[in-house]
């Protein structure tokens, strides 16, 4: 299946919540038609949290969550071992997928999550929530980089630094970019995270610190309630699994702050919240049929940012019905250390480093 530009580099997605509302793709009259018509003349209606299985006949989404995900583990092996091999097979991921003429993928998310249907066939803001994986791929490289991998030459750095600049410019300048800088959710939480993480990639501290700096100004200020409450993610159909999902991305913000020698850890909301309050909020809550594992990571990374005097964070964790199997392969574990939190709580800062303009 191809993009609607017909460049099998341009990455495609289909709108996960859409569903076609027509008589033939329900087996009404008009059956014969093939299956494939409904995605250019059926409209199409939203519903929220109900996933569209055939959206699972474009593999795009779930191989870039396998692509970074194994960039990371070989980079982060690489630094464990200084074992090549692990760097090798990184740098050959990272070049079939951005920096390969044939395989690569252009620099720009102009048909994510695509709403099918007459008319326009191209993307949304949404669509950027796909390359939320990118900040798993800036680790490995800088954990490439810092340790002077043969394998990651200066050729590679300089073609990859290319595609990230362009993915930049697209993303401040494509009307996608602007709107999902400015919606209130997670959407814009990890428009942030990307952009943050690339502008490290790219070398470029200063801009890296506005534009953290301008999340933690602008969009966290509306996110959390006094109570903890995520108004924006409570609202939706799974309300636990999207208030984890913005958690995380809160998360890995104030975890890149924090590299940048900011605190954004005591950063607050404007009725007073921080992101330990969300997860305090969300500890408290029944999650019914949904999965409470899923606030296990972020449980564990307040811990190791705001320290655990009372002991109740180790004891929620502590409770496998919260966390999971232990023996089960769980890397969360192996990631939250205050000792790498340098500018949190923990380690003794406590003023945040929210700038208004």
């Amino acid at each position: 299946i191809e993009p609607p530009s017909g460049d099998a580099s341009d990455y495609l997605s289909w709108a996960p919540y859409w569903w076609p509302d027509c008589n033939w793709c329900s087996g009404g009259a008009g059956a014969h038609v093939a299956p494939s018509a409904t995605w250019t003349k059926c409209p199409y209606k939203q519903r929220d949290g109900k996933l569209n299985p055939d959206v699972r006949q474009l593999n795009n989404t779930r191989d870039v969550v396998s692509m970074a995900q194994s960039v990371l583990w070989n980079g982060v092996a690489y630094g464990l071992t200084n074992d090549t091999a692990h760097a090798k097979r990184a740098v050959r991921l990272i070049q079939t997928w951005f920096l390969d003429p044939r395989t690569g993928v252009k620099p720009r998310l102009t048909y994510g999550q695509v709403v099918r249907g007459p008319g326009s066939q191209e993307g949304g803001y949404t669509g950027i929530l796909d390359w939320r994986m990118l900040i798993k791929v800036v680790n490995a490289v800088v954990v490439l980089r810092s340790n002077d991998a043969e394998a990651w030459n200066s050729v590679l750095a300089t073609a990859m630094a290319k595609w990230a600049s362009d993915y930049v410019d697209w993303l401040t300048t494509s009307a996608e970019g602007r709107r999902a800088a400015k919606v209130a959710n997670n959407h814009a939480t990890f428009y942030y995270n990307q952009l943050v993480s690339l502008y490290v990639l790219l070398g470029d501290v200063p801009r890296a610190r506005t534009a953290v700096n301008a999340f933690f100004t602008t969009v966290f200020m509306k996110q959390i309630s006094e109570d903890g409450e995520q108004p924006y993610e409570a609202v939706r159909t799974r309300p636990f699994h999207y208030r984890c999902f913005n958690i995380e991305g809160l998360l890995a913000n104030a975890k890149l702050a924090d590299n940048l020698g900011l605190n954004m850890w005591s950063a607050r909301s404007d009725d007073g919240a921080t992101i330990q309050t969300a997860v305090d909020y969300a500890m408290t809550l029944d999650a019914g049929d949904e999965d409470v594992t899923e606030l296990a990571p972020h449980v564990a990374a307040v811990a190791a940012a705001y320290g655990d005097p009372t002991g109740k964070y180790a004891r929620w964790l502590a409770d496998e019905n919260n966390s999971g199997d232990p023996d089960a392969i769980q890397s969360w574990r192996f990631y939250d250390s205050a000792d790498a939190l340098y500018s949190s709580p923990s380690a003794g800062n406590t003023a945040s480093s929210q700038k208004f303009a």
